[in-house]
């Protein structure tokens, strides 16, 4: 049954029918010349409004976004270390917590020589990283 849905379904969008608007909307189809361009591929912004991205741009934002991870897997064990830390999984906790710090301390390094900068909701994303772990853990 949803095989013949399929079928029709296919029928009725891959005909050969001709355009409802447009120049050409008689019986025969648009030429080819008439149909838009094609969007060149490429990577978009992440708004989608079509405006592509240049390497140091793109750069730039993956810096950003992994400095923002960092910052909250820092927060997370920070949180994870008050009220785990005494327990038979500290001494685990504090070696991933380390490794993170590592990834921070590059990061904020990289932040500076790309020149960019922090987000705005830095405070919000310290506290609730924090806080928010003892509350889920």
């Amino acid at each position: 049954m949803a095989a013949a849905r399929l079928g029709l379904c296919r029928a009725r969008c891959c005909s050969a029918a001709p355009p409802r608007c447009g120049p050409g909307t008689g019986s025969a189809p648009l030429p080819a010349r008439s149909l838009p361009p094609r969007r060149p591929r490429g990577r978009l912004s992440p708004s989608g409004c079509g405006r592509r991205r240049s390497s140091k741009q793109r750069t730039c934002l993956e810096v950003h976004t992994a400095f923002i991870r960092g910052v909250g897997a820092n927060r997370i064990y920070a949180g994870q270390m008050a009220v785990l830390g005494r327990s038979s999984v500290g001494p685990i906790i504090q070696q991933m917590w380390n490794q993170e710090k590592d990834h921070l301390k590059k990061f904020s390094e990289l932040m500076v020589a790309y020149r960019v900068r922090p987000t705005v909701l830095l405070p919000f994303w310290n506290v609730a990283g924090f806080s928010g772990t003892p509350c889920l853990g």
